[in-house]
């Protein structure tokens, strides 16, 4: 059962540049429902040796929900999408925390 709430979440131009010219971004998020599951110890070493930092794994029911988007947040946290892996109609999203969303 998919209980726990998600936002992918990705970058979009708003059509407005700073004084700099610059472009302003924002971010849309929509809202899914995730299975939350540990990276396995293969796919650590694996992604480590390949210079990234996996630290949780999130599963959604439908891989339809899910449209490039760079990002997920979760309990308030951001992660970076670093992988994604599709069984059947179901998605899995391998991330890395980031500092900040940006």
């Amino acid at each position: 059962m998919y209980n726990e709430l998600a936002y992918l979440t990705e970058k979009v131009k708003t059509g407005e540049q700073t004084i700099y010219g610059d472009d302003i971004y924002d971010y849309k998020k929509t809202a899914v429902f995730v299975n939350v599951k540990s990276v396995t110890r293969n796919e650590f070493y694996t992604a480590h040796a390949a210079g990234f930092d996996p630290e949780i794994v999130f599963e959604m029911a439908d891989y339809f929900d899910y449209n490039g988007q760079q990002f997920i947040e979760y309990n308030e946290t951001v992660y970076k999408i670093i992988r994604t892996y599709r069984t059947n109609i179901s998605l899995q999203i391998v991330c890395q925390h980031i500092e900040n969303n940006g």
